[in-house]
């Protein structure tokens, strides 16, 4: 099956990709790809004669997205008190967790999903960001904004062994947050 892959590149720019999906039988119901691990699609081609249930799908969202392949739907990560943004290979936003959303409403909150997470950098942090994601190298530094501290850690991840693109976690930092050192044993706590 051949399918038509639009997004939007390192260089803001849109770009079309024709890929092939190899499809295997699986009996009446008709061909299923594999499922696509970055974004837990699976693709199903049937003849025009198909008169098989509606939803057999054994998501609760359907063929198109299995809820187990999504971030947002793991109930910690969802609710997990800091923000959490991760975009794809090309630098697009897949995933806000609630803490994210909220934090970034006055942008359009989760309608950022599917946009360019380097055009929520400006410059030079978008500059940085492209060189990092095309170094596949980490990032961590601090910010201060509206007079709260947040600690801010960008990283690759993975899913089986292959770059799927970046995480930038936003954890915002007390005043007075304790600092210890563990290195000289149990009485430096």
């Amino acid at each position: 099956m051949k399918v038509t892959r639009v997004y939007n590149g390192a260089d803001s720019e849109s770009h079309f990709e024709e890929i092939d999906i190899p499809l295997k039988d699986a009996g009446d119901i008709g061909r299923l790809s594999e499922r696509i691990p970055a974004t837990g699609i699976i693709f199903r081609e049937t003849d025009g004669d198909y008169q098989g249930k509606r939803s057999s799908s054994p998501w609760t969202e359907g063929a198109i997205l299995g809820k187990e392949g999504r971030m947002a739907d793991h109930p910690w990560v969802k609710e997990f008190p800091e923000a959490m943004t991760v975009c794809d290979r090309e630098g697009i936003i897949i995933e806000l967790n609630d803490k994210a959303a909220e934090a970034y409403q006055d942008r359009g909150g989760r309608k950022l999903i599917g946009t360019s997470l380097l055009d929520c950098h400006p410059e030079p942090a978008r500059r940085k960001l492209r060189q990092l994601m095309e170094a596949r190298q980490a990032n961590v530094y601090s910010i201060e904004k509206g007079g709260q501290k947040k600690l801010i850690y960008q990283a690759p991840w993975y899913r089986d062994g292959q770059y799927g693109g970046f995480v930038e976690l936003a954890l915002e930092v007390p005043a007075l947050t304790p600092h210890f050192i563990r290195d000289r044993g149990p009485e430096s706590s």
